[in-house]
């Protein structure tokens, strides 16, 4: 995969940190369950709790947070200071004090969900990394999503929070470091919410229970709490170079650069520092989505004979995959699963597959399979369709 982590440099100066003012305030009447204060945009979620929304963009840019122009000045563009936004773990409105526990969902769009052909095999991106876009339904005309903060450096989190909405720190440009609470006491973490930033390492805070779907983006060293119960697919990804579990963690473990649930019931991701011949164990039963996507493996042998599903995007464009050997029986080969593996001619012979699914082998040497007499192959299973141009 092509790597999206680029190495800038930043002139040293001293770290600014700027936070709202609270004499200079942006207030609205209360509306539909949220309001403007400090230049925020807040939605009231609970009896006391609210979700931060939006910045106000005069406010954003004329601090610094936000550059309307950033895209006119190239992706090897760096900013001449180190610029923190800091989030408030309480507001005031209208004499009373609401506690910040939310950083909203944005929606998104999935690649799965989508099967959007042109984008197979996704030119550089995982395939399950959605598209954060704006958050609309409690949108106001001069505010930013949090995510359009693109010159920010550094971003201060406070310990009132409860859950990190997917995408919603997603796309901060120059986005380096994140910083957390020592301790929270119930965290959880959506889809992607640091994709396509410039975060080199990472350390979750103790008190996180969940980790979503590519919740960690492309950042290539992570830490791993002792209180993490739950971890979706792709978040240890062919990016991630260090993986460290804190000690006492009971649910998952490290081996061979592939990340396991402790069991070893089911693997979640390969790092990439996964070696080159891969030999699944007997005891997984389940492979999550794009767990070796875009890796430099060469062949894969399965312990167990039989295996009920290859999910989707699981070996997604492993350009040196050569073989698939071990497997006697599988019942289902999920969406894209081999898409994009361009030198694979072997999986050997399944006697039972009843399912191949769209694109399961777009772009492949079709390999040689045996089909259950009623078997069901979706659309562009075997071929490659001509792409249509990009706009």
């Amino acid at each position: 995969m092509k790597k999206k982590i680029i190495t800038i440099m930043i002139i040293s100066s001293v770290m600014i940190i700027m936070t709202v003012s609270t004499n200079a305030q942006k207030q609205s009447s209360t509306k539909n369950n949220a309001f403007w204060e400090d230049y925020i945009f807040y939605h009231i979620i609970g009896k006391n709790e609210v979700e931060a929304l939006a910045i106000d963009k005069d406010y954003a840019e004329a601090n610094g947070y936000y550059d309307s122009n950033l895209f006119l000045k190239g992706k090897d563009y760096h900013p001449k200071k180190k610029i923190a936004f800091s989030f408030s773990a309480s507001v005031k409105h209208n004499g009373k004090i609401y506690k910040l526990t939310h950083l909203p969902d944005y929606k998104s769009s999935n690649y799965f969900e989508k099967h959007d052909l042109r984008i197979i095999p996704n030119k550089g991106q995982n395939f399950i990394c959605p598209s954060a876009t704006l958050y609309s339904q409690y949108s106001n005309g001069n505010g930013l999503p949090l995510n359009y903060l693109n010159s920010i450096t550094t971003i201060i989190l406070p310990d009132t929070l409860e859950f990190i909405g997917s995408g919603s720190l997603a796309y901060c440009d120059k986005l380096e470091e994140v910083v957390f609470a020592k301790k929270y006491d119930y965290l959880t973490f959506g889809n992607y919410v640091f994709g396509s930033t410039h975060i080199k390492s990472i350390q979750i805070p103790e008190g996180t229970y969940k980790l979503g779907d590519c919740a960690l983006g492309e950042i290539p060293s992570v830490s791993l709490p002792k209180s993490l119960k739950k971890i979706g697919a792709n978040v240890i990804n062919n990016n991630t170079k260090k993986v460290t579990i804190a000690p006492g963690n009971s649910k998952f473990k490290m081996r061979d650069g592939i990340l396991y649930s402790s069991d070893e019931s089911v693997l979640y991701g390969a790092s990439a520092k996964v070696p080159k011949n891969v030999v699944i164990p007997k005891k997984v039963k389940e492979i999550k989505t794009c767990a070796f996507a875009f890796s430099n493996i060469k062949t894969v042998t399965f312990k167990s004979k039989y295996f009920s599903s290859i999910s989707p995007g699981a070996f997604a464009n492993c350009r040196k995959l050569t073989k698939i050997s071990g497997l006697k029986e599988i019942n289902y080969i999920e969406y894209a699963a081999f898409a994009g593996c361009e030198k694979l001619y072997d999986i050997g012979k399944p006697t039972i597959l009843s399912y191949v699914g769209e694109a399961a082998f777009w772009d492949t040497k079709k390999p040689e399979i045996k089909l259950f007499s009623q078997a069901k192959v979706k659309k562009y299973a075997f071929e490659k369709p001509e792409l249509e141009p990009e706009e």
